[in-house]
């Protein structure tokens, strides 16, 4: 039996270095994500600022290259700007999938747990029957049946 509990909290031990793992990669993923976001806020910025200094040269100047520079800046941008929207929608459901493993790896961790608590209770008792049963028959041997009223 003490070899049954043990491979049990072996088990046990190696779902909960899954959990540990798969709350690690979330802490990661999570940094990824937030990192996008600041880039596309600065995207953003950037964005801003280039059409403001587009509507100002627009007025002050009528140099068809200066414009088409600019131009071309805010479509990169907003190139830039789609792809990162679409690596933050990636990152979003890799942080929904991950969050669904660990909620399935942290019930199964508790699972093994329970199985595990199981048993050594079920051990802790049938220790206890075996002892009280020793202990009746130390009384049993010592006193006899004929004393007993």
């Amino acid at each position: 039996m003490n070899g049954k509990i043990a491979r049990f909290n072996k088990l046990e031990d190696l779902k909960k270095k899954e959990v540990e793992s798969l709350e690690w990669a979330l802490e990661e993923q999570k940094k990824v994500k937030e990192g996008i976001k600041e880039y596309l806020s600065s995207l953003k910025q950037e964005r801003t600022k280039m059409l403001a200094e587009f509507g100002l040269k627009n007025n002050d100047v009528f140099d068809i290259d200066e414009l088409w520079d600019i131009r071309k800046e805010i479509e990169l941008l907003d190139e830039k700007t789609t792809y990162a929207s679409s690596e933050l929608k990636k990152c979003e459901a890799m942080v929904e999938n991950i969050m669904k493993e660990l909620l399935n790896k942290h019930k199964e961790a508790k699972v093994m747990e329970k199985a595990a608590n199981r048993l050594v209770e079920r051990e802790k008792s049938e220790q206890l029957a075996n002892e009280q049963a020793v202990l009746d028959d130390i009384s049993q041997s010592r006193y006899g049946r004929n004393d007993v009223l």
